[in-house]
């Protein structure tokens, strides 16, 4: 039996109508069926056992329309003028997954487009919002992706960047920020967290922060941890909390109030000496334990606000004495200082080449 092909023709006519032939070489005529005439269909030809129907200008067959390229699932798009697919860009339409790349070398990548001139457009990817009254907006989850179950691997990282600057310009910002409250309540919270240790005895994961690196001629960056303002009659402001925010903790207002609460207490670094030192960075108290006379050389000063003890307990005198490397450092106007057994000095960094003793 030979086909019957419609195109680039008042197709739509056909096409509500039923049943037009049983058989195209009977040509049996069925109900409903229209007119066959130049002016509604073209021109009827027989092509190699086919039929085309045909136009002035045009002649589309079976073959023009095409097949879905790629993989069950695979996305369509132009290929150079034909159905493109791949098995990297697919859609699971029972789960609602979108999945970009299934091979572990691969880097998926979603981006802005550049228009060439002026502002680059935001890329923005957002949940849903709630629609029904009461009903609350979708999450936003990234992932890193899971190690291989065999290979004991490490799981794929999950970071949030800011896009690197060009020229002298700077890298943009890297935010992570809960969303604003509606009305009367509260904004969401922006967390930072561990992962969960293992099962069975697995550590929990740090949650760092770290500023930035200066790679050549450039200051380190800064990390402020900043509560927000109060705002309307009767609201305080924020506080900062390091601790378990409940019963144990350590609270810092805005105006840099500290307050300690149940076992909250802060250990500060100190070493035990027996022969002559020079103080390291992160030192707090040097304890000097030694019969005979040694030396408790100090960092130059650059004016960080340090503070640092020196204590004697041996039989020995100490003498402190302030770096001398440049333009001499002094302490409270002099290059050293004797401190004899059972006395302690103690030394603030307050300025560039100045210690001055508190």
């Amino acid at each position: 039996m030979s086909n019957l092909n419609f195109v680039n023709t008042p197709l739509q006519k056909l096409l509500n109508k039923r049943n037009i032939f049983s058989r195209v070489d009977a040509l049996e005529a069925k109900d409903e069926a229209p007119s066959l005439t130049a002016e509604s269909l073209g021109e009827i030809t027989p092509d190699a056992g086919d039929i085309y129907v045909t136009n002035v200008t045009n002649v589309i067959n079976n073959t023009t329309i095409g097949t879905p390229a790629g993989v069950s699932g695979s996305l369509q798009y132009n290929n150079a003028g034909a159905f493109g697919g791949s098995a990297d860009l697919t859609w699971d339409d029972a789960g609602k997954v979108l999945t970009l790349g299934i091979y572990d070398q691969d880097t998926p990548n979603i981006r802005g487009k550049s228009t060439g001139s002026g502002v680059i457009p935001t890329l923005y990817i957002s949940a849903g919002n709630g629609i029904t009254t009461g009903q609350d907006g979708g999450g936003l989850r990234a992932t890193g992706g899971n190690a291989n179950l065999i290979d004991n691997g490490y799981g794929g990282n999950a970071s949030f960047e800011g896009g690197a600057g060009v020229g002298n310009l700077p890298g943009g910002s890297g935010e992570l920020r809960g969303g604003s409250g509606g009305g009367t309540s509260y904004g969401g919270e922006a967390s930072v967290i561990g992962g969960a240790g293992g099962a069975t005895s697995g550590s929990g994961g740090p949650a760092n922060v770290f500023g930035g690196n200066a790679p050549a001629d450039g200051n380190g960056g800064n990390i402020p941890i900043v509560p927000g303002t109060g705002a309307g009659g009767g609201h305080v402001d924020g506080v900062t909390t390091i601790g378990d925010r409940v019963s144990n903790y350590i609270q810092i207002t805005r105006a840099g109030v500290q307050s300690f609460v149940g076992d909250a207490h802060i250990n500060f670094r100190k070493r035990i000496v027996t022969a002559d030192t020079t103080q390291v960075t992160g030192d707090y108290l040097i304890i000097a334990n030694k019969a005979t006379a040694m030396s408790v050389t100090l960092l130059p000063a650059v004016g960080s606000g340090q503070v640092i003890i020196v204590k004697s307990i041996g039989a020995g005198a100490v003498t402190v004495t302030a770096d001398a490397t440049g333009t001499a450092d002094t302490i409270d106007g002099s290059a050293t200082q004797i401190i004899y057994q059972w006395e302690s000095i103690q030394m603030m960094d307050a300025d560039t080449d100045t210690w001055v003793i508190l």
